[in-house]
């Protein structure tokens, strides 16, 4: 049984689910659910926020004021890191530095700053923990699925993808470059063709397979996370956030001759209500190296764009 804490006791760590809830959308449900593992501590530096935590989870569980203070006092074998970005790189410094601890999952964005990312490289290449980033489509199953189906060509060459979200490009757009980048090949151009506050605006990209464009809003009024890609023979939706992956193929005409229409062939299982449980599962069981290397080029593309397309307004990011 793997020892499981959880630094941060916001919304990701506990508070977006509850124990009887269908999908599993924390970290302390998905530690809960899982056979593997025993939630036995957690840290936050508002006392009343930890005892909310440990009343909804277990009140069992041992809440710290710091994160420094509960890993001298438990022996923990998995952390998951949930405090604000501002705070990643003091927590996995610890975390990395942890003699116990041998596996993290840190919540994206990995760290908010280039300094940041810079001090804990050599932490991170000198390591032997497991990391995870909890980008969490990648450790879907059906998203997985639909990797293996691009990938096999079945559904032919890729001509072009789209997609729309809410919540900033660096943010939940992090997600969305994830994805891109997972399905449709490492991004290589990001154009902005118009932006406002937060990088929220219109793209346009080019990857080493294709080309797409991105259209990202506020969400002040609700949340959005939708991508649509073109084939030379279907096309595939992802919808609800990837709740909904439907698998559309070339169908006979019934009023054209000659002519093929998209039509629904399948509709993905919905894997994606067991998000971070998938997350964790794949920590607990698969080699994640590669993965993670992924996601670390991809965090340092991520500060590049930030800081040239946002802090400096210049209309194009492409790899120096």
């Amino acid at each position: 049984m793997k020892k499981a804490a959880i630094v941060g006791c916001g919304n990701i760590a506990g508070f977006l689910d509850t124990p009887e809830s269908k999908t599993i959308v924390t970290h302390a449900h998905a530690y809960s659910i899982n056979k593997d593992t025993h939630l036995i501590a957690c840290c936050d530096p508002d006392g009343a926020q930890r005892a909310k935590f440990c009343s909804r989870w277990d009140d069992e569980i041992h809440a710290y004021e710091s994160l420094h203070v509960m890993l001298e006092k438990e022996s923990i074998d998995i952390l998951s890191i949930c405090s604000p970005t501002e705070f990643h790189a003091h927590d996995l410094k610890l975390a990395l530095r942890d003699s116990n601890t041998t596996t993290i999952i840190c919540e994206k964005p990995f760290v908010q700053t280039q300094n940041e990312l810079d001090e804990l490289l050599p932490l991170l290449q000198q390591t032997q923990k497991k990391i995870l980033i909890n980008y969490m489509r990648r450790y879907d199953p059906s998203i997985q699925e639909l990797a293996r189906l691009l990938k096999s060509k079945n559904l032919g060459e890729i001509e072009h993808f789209s997609g729309t979200f809410t919540k900033g490009l660096y943010h939940n757009g992090s997600h969305m470059l994830e994805l891109i980048e997972h399905l449709c090949g490492e991004i290589t151009l990001i154009k902005m063709l118009t932006c406002k506050d937060n990088l929220q605006g219109s793209f346009y990209l080019e990857t080493t397979q294709t080309r797409g464009t991105l259209n990202n809003e506020s969400g002040d009024n609700y949340a959005l996370f939708e991508f649509d890609i073109i084939l030379s023979k279907g096309r595939v939706r992802i919808k609800n956030a990837g709740h909904i992956i439907e698998i559309e193929t070339l169908k006979p005409s019934q009023e054209y001759a000659g002519y093929y229409n998209l039509s629904l062939e399948k509709t993905l299982k919905d894997s994606m209500q067991r998000n971070i449980y998938n997350t964790l599962h794949v920590s607990l069981n698969d080699d994640t190296r590669d993965i993670f290397l992924s996601h670390l080029r991809l965090s340092q593309k991520l500060l590049d764009i930030q800081d040239r397309l946002y802090k400096n307004r210049k209309l194009t990011w492409e790899p120096q």
